[in-house]
């Protein structure tokens, strides 16, 4: 179930044995996702479907395992993730703030990946993220289009240099 905060998130800095152990180069925190504005093509993601997307077994497993992990990119061809294309971890799962964004912090992990989304955040380029999952779209009430929460499955948030959500825009907050 996601968190709802009212005040800004405050973020604990990882020591330097922690990122050397855990293989972090840096990491990034921003909004992932809006419960609010529809994404650029238009469709419309609820909070009750981030409720749920979160609440899913899988995604609970996940996190209880070490974090929602992530690829430089969407891939093109599949929905699963590959584990040779990873880049990023999410190891927590996102709070919503009072806007209806979903804010949260993925560590960017020592892999080849990782370390080609490094350099690109150390230069300064702020990466979007974008959620990558499968499910219908259905139309409400109003004629817009909107994602099925009985039908989305969450598979992963990717590191992309266009996102879908315009705000998905994550800052590098350690390095």
């Amino acid at each position: 179930m996601l968190t709802k905060v009212k005040e800004n998130l405050t973020f604990t800095p990882l020591s330097s044995e922690e990122k050397q152990q855990r293989g972090i180069l840096g990491r990034l925190m921003g909004p992932i996702a809006s419960c609010v504005t529809p994404t650029r093509n238009g469709r419309k993601y609820t909070d009750s479907l981030w409720e749920k997307a979160f609440d899913q077994p899988t995604v609970k497993e996940m996190f209880q395992n070490g974090g929602l992990p992530g690829e430089l990119n969407h891939p093109e061809d599949r929905n699963e993730t590959d584990a040779t294309k990873i880049a990023i971890m999410m190891p927590k799962p996102p709070v919503k703030n009072s806007d209806g964004q979903l804010i949260a912090c993925v560590d960017i992990l020592d892999t080849p990946c990782g370390r080609i989304a490094y350099q690109l955040a150390k230069y300064g380029f702020q990466f979007g993220i974008s959620s990558r999952g499968e499910g219908d779209v259905i139309e409400d009430l109003n004629g817009n289009e909107v994602v099925d929460e009985n039908s989305y499955i969450l598979n992963a948030f990717d590191l992309v240099l266009l996102p879908a959500v315009e705000k998905a825009r994550l800052r590098m907050v350690e390095s």
